[in-house]
Formats: structure tokens, sequence, C-alpha cells
């Protein structure tokens, strides 16, 4: 697995297949995004930074999520989550 990419592949994997808060995980994904020097590749760049983008769209708050414009449910979250690990682990797989 590349070393870059597998705190991410480990954090997203803890919401998408063993179920972490998806609060925690939002607060996780962002100190690790926001602190990450990494110079990634387009790809790379492209899946961690539309996550951050889902990520910040999270709206645990049902009635809160009904007043912002775009927001995510936790299934929603799941979901993108989801997607964004099966496209990081084959950017992995390619770079071994």
């Amino acid at each position: 697995m590349n070393a870059k990419l597998s705190p991410y592949i480990e954090l997203v994997s803890a919401l998408v297949e063993r179920g972490i808060d998806p609060a925690e995980f939002r607060q996780r994904y962002s100190d690790l995004y926001l602190g990450d020097d990494t110079m990634w590749s387009d790809a790379e760049f492209g899946v961690l930074d539309k996550l951050f983008a889902e990520t910040d769209d999270f709206e645990p708050d049902p009635l809160l999520r009904a007043e912002l414009v775009h927001s995510l449910d936790a299934d929603e979250l799941r979901q993108s989550a989801a997607n964004a690990l099966g496209r990081l682990r084959a950017l992995a797989q390619d770079q071994q």
C-alpha cells in the first residue's frame, strides 16, 4: 500500500467498514487533510479534496440540514466515503 495514502485509507475505512461516528470522522479527516503538506498527484488530490468538501458538507442535525443549500446526512457521507475509499485503494495499488 502507498505509505502516503495509508492514513487516509485507514481513516476512511474506519467510517465505511467499522462504523466510527460520522462527526468524529469529519473532525479527524479535516485535521488530517488540513495538516498534510504532501505534494499529491492530480488524481490523488482530486479524490482527497472531493472527500474533504463532502465531509465539510456533512450536517448531522436534520433540522439544520434542511436549512442548508447543500448538505449530506450520515448515510450520504458514508456513501461518498465508500466511493473515495475504492478510488484511494485503486490509486495505492497502481503505485506499488
